[in-house]
């Protein structure tokens, strides 16, 4: 079995609420965007299923240095 280090005193990283994702979403009109400095797989694992639960679909593409995500309906 490998060996495994406990380490104690590691603070636990807040997490981003729905309620700010959502947010985000149902303030955007379609034809708007976002740029993030993070991973497009990152952004969908973010957004994708709060966008599913408003009905609202999006898309994300490579921009530079990060990703942009529009809101397409």
């Amino acid at each position: 079995m490998k060996e495994v280090k406990i380490e104690k005193g590691i603070p636990i990283p807040s997490r981003v609420k729905f309620g700010e994702n959502r947010k985000l979403l149902e303030s955007m009109e379609v034809g708007d965007s976002v740029f993030f400095n993070l991973k497009r797989d990152t952004i969908w694992a973010r957004y994708y299923n709060p966008a599913l639960r408003l009905g609202i679909e999006i898309t994300v593409r490579k921009d530079g240095e990060g990703c942009r995500m529009w809101r397409t309906k």
